[in-house]
């Protein structure tokens, strides 16, 4: 595989060739390298450049990877950390010559968290893709219960009261991690009139179908889509 294809694969992508040992990590580090070395100089992207320490890690990724140790899918995966971010051992200088020297005694509690939650990222994008095969979308309320008053921004769903801001994010947050495209449209009313809503989501790269599924229930639901709210 040529440097240009290799820089321009997901990470999903790189990932799984490495995790298949079809590419190694000490490949993907060298040839990122190379790629700085050539257009960094026009670029300005990289400021302060470890490729010594990312080729030492590659290695030992490479070595546990051989040996039946992989340890999740950005084992192996170089990255890149913005210069605001403290990292322990390596030059920091939030961009400012005043801090042109600093070299950090620690990493940045988010540096810790921003690979953690990469990783998380990964599993389930990995875990969202198994759970389509087979499947052409997936449906679901876009919140499960109508929008809450107002005045008291409470919502109410089987019984119970319930904060609103934030009700409606364990049925559509998911989707942003995964990378689902999800789109929501009306599917009826409660018994006060307000209306409720449908969401379509469907894996990676199908917002074409989740749009023909959408469109395809609203050719089959006329009757919800005519309606108008009182006084209209």
């Amino acid at each position: 595989m040529g440097d240009g294809d290799l820089c321009y694969l997901s990470v999903h992508d790189l990932a799984g060739r490495i995790r298949r040992r079809e590419v190694s990590p000490v490949e993907v580090v060298e040839t990122h390298l190379r790629r700085i070395e050539a257009l960094n100089p026009g670029l300005s992207a990289f400021f302060t450049l470890t490729g010594d320490r990312a080729l030492e890690e590659a290695r030992l990724a490479e070595a546990e990877i051989a040996a039946g140790r992989w340890r999740g899918p950005l084992h192996g995966v170089p990255y890149g950390a913005k210069d605001i971010i403290e990292t322990a051992g390596i030059r920091t200088t939030h961009g400012s010559s005043f801090f042109r020297d600093h070299v950090p005694a620690e990493d940045a509690d988010c540096m810790d968290q921003y690979v953690r939650g990469l990783r998380e990222r990964e599993l389930l994008r990995r875990e969202a893709a198994a759970f389509y095969q087979g499947a052409d979308a997936f449906l679901l309320p876009s919140m499960p219960c109508t929008a809450p008053p107002i005045a008291t921004l409470k919502a109410r769903v089987n019984g119970k009261e319930y904060d609103g801001v934030w009700i409606h994010r364990s049925f559509q947050s998911p989707h942003n991690l995964t990378g689902c495209p999800a789109v929501s449209l009306p599917m009826g009313f409660d018994q006060e009139g307000l209306p409720l809503s449908l969401q379509i989501v469907g894996p990676e790269w199908s917002e074409a179908r989740v749009l023909a599924v959408a469109h395809a229930y609203e050719e089959a639901t006329p009757e919800i889509h005519a309606r108008r709210p009182p006084g209209a």
